[in-house]
């Protein structure tokens, strides 16, 4: 039965290096002129990439719901608010922590033999959730008050990637319109699936409560992503320009409130803020009046409300708990690290430490293992090489492309925010995680997906096919490295949780050949 998989999996695996030939026909213009087989190839691709990537999540009974432990925070602040405070309802706090000097301090607790309730904030004598509120406000409570039932984290995960995927769908497809129209629909598939894949991996891998956040955080980043640009660059009308720009700010506003981090990515709004008051004052749009700086000014105040009205909902929501407007509850958390003595930004500003952190984060490299699945976790671009294609912005032809089309600076930002994320991980938490990548990926993701497409409509047209059959192949590589990645025994994953599953998969693989 090993051997016939392994044949049925490497004849699969041949036979998409085939189907990438220079001389196929997916990258035949004449292949997408049939607008309903565009459709078919769509809705499929869809589908496959959601099916992908959300019934993994059910793989692990650590991370599915099974073993519960500490992960039903959101299910528990649900049932706090309808009860009318926002502290958890922990009814077996141990005395030994109430009469503690320190008790966020890590060692201690374990000297004492103090039990806590992991990852949750402790604050004058009560727990409370520092993971964001908003996911607790837009399915947890609403779930239960409907229902009279938790919804599982489980769920609230999947729904969040599931908007996401069809988020970056959008975003991709409006991208491909507006800017990167001669590239093939195939190609925009390919880097929708494996750009997806790469996004998500870690989530599909652990899914529940760390992941609840992020997944939440970048769901709404991509879809504030997808009406601003729609706005600015697609739309003509204002109205209509200030109808997208209210709801993409709302969602950008909203992620401060699923993960901060995530949070810092709103920063890319900037250059297409820039862009709509150069359009703006350009005369560009249809609007009533003649004057083009206060339908500007009037249009960017509208564009601030979601955020200033969340920032301060925001801010009511810490001063309530930690008696501090900018507090989230990351300084009291029940971790291995005692987060009460960071300082402010500048005071835990270690420039080494910070280099240190960027090159295990981007550049890092761990030697193959011999054991499968034979890698080892390393640097975002060791991991992924496909993602270095966002340096293409640097390439003349790209930086005329993309300032032609006005979104030169955003794919800068883009470039930057990863970084910004990062350095903010290495100063505040006590040291980064694999997780933490799935905070900004999709973002390196979108600027890869940006790159190509610049990429593919300004090459030469000699090599146009060449060009786009090797990124078909990078994007193969990539999917079978998040396939390895996903299988890799870590943070009580399925494989993790159980040694025999990865032995069953390599033999799957490997002709009944078992590599451990």
């Amino acid at each position: 039965m090993y051997i016939l998989c392994s044949i049925i999996i490497w004849a699969l695996i041949i036979a998409c290096f085939y189907a990438f030939n220079k001389k196929s026909c997916f990258w035949k213009d004449d292949f997408e002129k049939n607008g309903q087989k565009n459709r078919v190839i769509k809705i499929s691709t869809i589908v496959l990439t959601m099916i992908l990537v959300l019934v993994p999540m059910g793989l692990s009974p650590t991370w599915n719901g099974k073993n519960n432990n500490h992960h039903n925070q959101y299910e528990l602040l649900a049932r706090s608010f309808l009860h009318g405070h926002l502290y958890l309802e922990f009814d077996d706090i141990d005395e030994k922590l109430l009469t503690m000097d320190n008790p966020y301090d890590y060692e201690a607790r374990l000297d004492e033999g103090v039990k806590v309730h992991w990852d949750s904030a402790f604050y004058n004598g009560k727990y409370y959730m520092y993971f964001g509120v908003v996911p607790v406000l837009v399915l947890f409570l609403p779930f239960r008050m409907i229902t009279g039932m938790d919804l599982p984290t489980i769920m609230a995960t999947r729904i969040m990637v599931a908007l996401f995927l069809l988020g970056l769908f959008l975003l991709f497809d409006l991208l491909k319109k507006r800017f990167f129209k001669n590239t093939p629909l195939m190609l925009n598939m390919l880097l929708y699936l494996t750009i997806s894949l790469l996004s998500l991996w870690y989530i599909m891998d652990a899914p529940e409560l760390y992941c609840t956040a992020i997944a939440a955080g970048i769901c709404c980043q991509i879809w504030s992503f997808y009406f601003l640009i729609r706005g600015v660059y697609v739309e003509t009308s204002l109205k209509k320009v200030r109808i997208y720009a209210l709801i993409g700010a709302l969602f950008g506003s909203l992620s401060w409130g699923c993960r901060p981090t995530v949070g810092l990515i709103c920063l890319a709004s900037i250059p297409i803020v820039i862009r709509f008051i150069k359009k703006c004052l350009a005369g560009e749009y249809i609007i009533k009046s003649e004057a083009k700086i206060k339908n500007a000014v009037i249009t960017l105040f509208i564009a601030m409300i979601p955020y200033l009205l969340v920032a301060l909902a925001l801010m009511v929501y810490n001063q309530i708990r930690f008696e501090n407007p900018f507090e989230f509850g990351q300084s009291y958390q029940m971790t291995v690290a005692d987060q009460t003595a960071y300082g402010s930004f500048f005071e835990e500003f270690d420039l080494v430490r910070v280099i240190n952190g960027l090159a295990d984060n981007f550049i890092k490299y761990k030697n193959v293992k011999k054991e499968f699945p034979f890698i080892a976790f390393s640097g975002i671009f060791v991991e992924f090489p496909m993602l270095l294609v966002v340096f293409a912005v640097f390439f003349r032809r790209v930086r005329e492309k993309l300032s032609k089309d006005g979104i030169y600076l955003f794919t800068m930002i883009l470039n930057l925010i990863p970084v910004i994320i990062t350095i903010t991980s290495i100063l505040w938490t006590p040291y980064l995680l694999e997780r933490y990548k799935m905070d900004f990926l999709f973002l390196m993701g979108v600027n890869a997906f940006i790159c190509i497409g610049a990429l593919s409509e300004t090459i030469d047209a000699r090599f146009k096919n060449n060009f786009r059959r090797n990124i078909a192949y990078l994007c193969f590589f990539t999917i079978m490295t998040v396939f390895l990645l996903f299988v890799a025994p870590y943070d009580s994953n399925f494989t993790g949780y159980s040694t025999k599953t990865l032995g069953k998969i390599c033999k799957v693989l490997f002709f009944g050949h078992n590599f451990n």
